[in-house]
């Protein structure tokens, strides 16, 4: 099957790094996940030219889709923030308001005197 160069590179992730550094990494799988994966590069119906290559694919795009997890997080914390420092400023009228109540109650009683 033909793939664009596009595509082929989205697929195709290198072992090494800009500098050419990698690492060395391996992890336990279940066996039939181990299969899958070899199924799919035997049928060469995408343009994985090895095991290795499916799993750096898989690393990169799980780390890609915790970024942007991330930062919907943090988007949720901002707005929570936000509604925070509204719901402060919210008290802090509300107590502000009582307070010059309060003193003004206090000048009244002290001009009463």
């Amino acid at each position: 099957m033909q793939y664009r160069n596009n595509t082929q590179k989205e697929f195709n992730i290198s072992a090494r790094d800009y500098t050419g550094r990698s690492v060395l990494f391996a992890f336990r799988i279940q066996p039939e996940q181990r299969d899958v994966i070899r199924a799919l590069v035997m049928s060469k119906k995408l343009p994985y030219r090895s095991e290795s290559e499916v799993y750096r694919h898989a690393v990169k795009r799980h780390l890609d889709w915790l970024k942007d997890l991330n930062d919907v997080v943090v988007a949720l914390y901002e707005h929570q923030l936000i509604v925070d420092v509204r719901s402060v400023d919210s008290w802090s009228d509300l107590l502000q308001g009582i307070a010059e109540d309060r003193l003004f109650r206090e000048l009244e009683r002290g001009a009463r005197r």
